[in-house]
């Protein structure tokens, strides 16, 4: 139904239902939402009156705003369902924050239940006084962030005591450092059920130190120690052990970032009774990281197994993606552990730096979600169809040529994700390959007269890179977009054409230089190579005589999913040598 002649888009916001307002603001990334704002002013106030939280930077180039806004004591006002500020400052910034607070009318200001100071750089500290008065106008905060250094000096702890005692409904805390942990009424040490203690690059005190700090906090369920990547943050296994053994009812998370000289992330949940029921073992998040099983073997025995929290089982082990690296020499302490728990959750098993221990990890910790190879830029997913393929198979191993000439085939069909590759075969190609110079001068020119032909702006090259396979005599071009795949295609049939007649070669067009717009780029079509390889699309039968191995046990892998991984790894390790990806340089 469309609108009504002569209504606006403001008019269509005004009689939208309250559930379809905040359905149309839920649907807008975050970073999206300031952009909106600036589209109409109905618009404005239909995104206002969804938002719940405040993010308010205080940096100088916006000071002046902030300060402008909250000279009639309604900035907040204008987002009624705001339970959340941020503040964000620095330099003169920091003052600013009371005057702010000091202009809003007590209601709005007895709305917010989330609050957050973010000062930096934090090397002054921020006098108690203004933190006194800051709070005074919050007395309705569950939750209070300060990301501030204040005084250390006698005097300054009671200003900062006295102004959390005005704080009656909190129960989560999160501070730079733990001394402030020293001066918290008794009331609130006895109320707080969340604790987080974020030191970013600065030093973080030894296990007793923080130890002695939340000694006080006897409701605490949650505790998070968070520390910037560095040297001088590492928390040891000792450290890791006795914070561990200091773990008492009713705490049921203990989060520790940057332990050991991986600088693993470490989660621990606890049961009611204060035993340990589930461990997670990670890294960062990028695709290329990944664990080693010796760092995950030596912080298991070294400061999981021996602690006080340790019980005869344990639901769940947790890992991030994984090395094998370590395994084969392991003395055996870590098995003890593995053997607790009821189950093992392995996202991903990296072939990093080879493929040594990596059956024997399968059966040790049951299948990985995938198998990754950075080598080869493939990640196999694992758990589908080849631990159901028939226990009478195994897949074949191939070599190298073979996986080539597989993948140029599957690149050559569709359909796919859009022409965006190129492959080149023919005689031209295969002589260019003899002399790796002339192939890339060749690349250079071919580059450039696309180039030339592109629109007015646009300074990239069309070829973002090469890769040359001389088994399958053939040279596969990434390009920028389907577009530029065609435009490289039509100016490689010139080429061809130009160095055809010039040398009088008598061969077909074709059999001289053969081009073909693919739907799928080299790394995807090898990856479809070998999923299908485990999804037992190929499979052969197993030798005459040999029985169907047994299933595997616990959650660990199976005598036949061994044999099928090791059959791919083989594989995999075949096509390491591969020549590697070229970058096309923009000269």
């Amino acid at each position: 139904m469309s609108p009504a002649a002569g209504s606006t888009f403001g008019d269509v916001l005004r009689i939208l239902p309250s559930k379809a307002r905040e359905a149309l603001v839920q649907g807008l990334f975050r970073t999206d939402l300031p952009r909106a704002r600036l589209a109409c002013r109905d618009l404005r106030d239909v995104i206002d009156s969804q938002v719940t939280d405040l993010d308010v930077d205080l940096e100088a180039g916006a000071l002046a705003v902030h300060v402008r806004m909250s000279q009639d004591g309604h900035w907040l006002c204008r987002w009624p369902c705001c339970t959340k500020v941020t503040f964000r400052a620095s330099g003169r910034g920091r003052m600013a924050v009371a005057a702010i607070l000091a202009s809003t009318p007590a209601e709005a200001c007895r709305r917010i239940k989330e609050f957050a100071l973010v000062f930096s750089p934090m090397l002054d500290r921020y006098r108690a006084e203004a933190l006194l008065e800051i709070l005074s106008y919050l007395p309705s905060l569950q939750s209070l962030q300060l990301m501030l250094l204040v005084p250390c000096g006698s005097q300054e702890l009671a200003l900062a005591s006295h102004a959390l005692s005005l704080l009656p409904c909190m129960s989560s805390l999160a501070l730079a450092e733990e001394s402030l942990l020293a001066c918290l009424p008794d009331d609130m040490a006895g109320r707080l059920t969340s604790l987080t203690l974020s030191y970013g690059d600065r030093a973080r005190p030894p296990a007793p130190v923080l130890i002695a700090a939340v000694g006080r906090l006897t409701c605490l369920r949650e505790l998070v120690i968070l520390a910037d990547v560095g040297d001088h943050n590492a928390l040891s296994h000792e450290g890791l052990l006795a914070l561990l053994d200091a773990a008492a009812p009713p705490l049921r998370s203990l989060l520790v970032t940057h332990v050991g000289n991986e600088y693993l992330e470490t989660r621990f949940e606890l049961s009611a009774a204060g035993a340990l029921e589930a461990v997670h073992l990670t890294t960062d998040d990028s695709p290329s990281s990944y664990i080693t099983y010796a760092a995950i073997a030596a912080l298991l025995t070294e400061a999981v197994l021996p602690s006080r929290v340790m019980g005869p089982r344990m639901r769940l082990l947790e890992l991030g993606q994984l090395s094998p690296q370590g395994l084969l020499s392991d003395p055996g302490a870590a098995m003890g552990f593995f053997a607790r728990c009821d189950r093992v959750e392995l996202p991903g098993l990296m072939m990093e730096p080879g493929r040594e221990g990596a059956v024997e990890l399968a059966r040790l910790l049951g299948l990985p979600r995938l198998l990754l190879r950075s080598q080869i830029e493939a990640a196999i997913t694992l758990h589908g169809r080849g631990n159901e393929a028939s226990r009478t198979s195994l897949p074949p191993a191939l070599s190298a040529p073979e996986v080539v000439q597989r993948a140029l085939q599957r690149m050559d069909s569709g359909p796919g994700p859009g022409a965006s590759s190129v492959i080149l075969r023919g005689s031209l190609v295969r002589g260019l390959m003899v002399f790796p110079a002339a192939l890339s001068a060749w690349l250079q020119q071919l580059s450039k007269q696309v180039q030339g032909a592109a629109p007015a702006g646009v300074n990239s090259p069309r070829i973002g890179a090469f890769r040359r396979l001389p088994s399958a005599g053939a040279v596969a071009l990434s390009c920028i977009g389907p577009a530029a795949a065609e435009a490289v295609a039509a100016a490689a049939q010139r080429l061809a054409e130009e160095a055809r007649g010039n040398t009088c070669c008598d061969a077909g067009a074709a059999a001289f230089l053969d081009v073909r717009l693919c739907q799928w780029r080299w790394e995807d079509a090898v990856q479809q190579v070998l999923q299908a390889l485990w999804d037992g699309e190929e499979d052969e039968a197993l030798p005459a005589g040999e029985q169907a191995p047994p299933e595997g046990s616990n959650g660990r892998a199976s005598r036949h999913e061994q044999q099928r991984m090791d059959r791919l790894l083989d594989t995999c390790e075949a096509i390491k040598g591969l020549p590697y990806r070229e970058l096309l340089s923009s000269r």
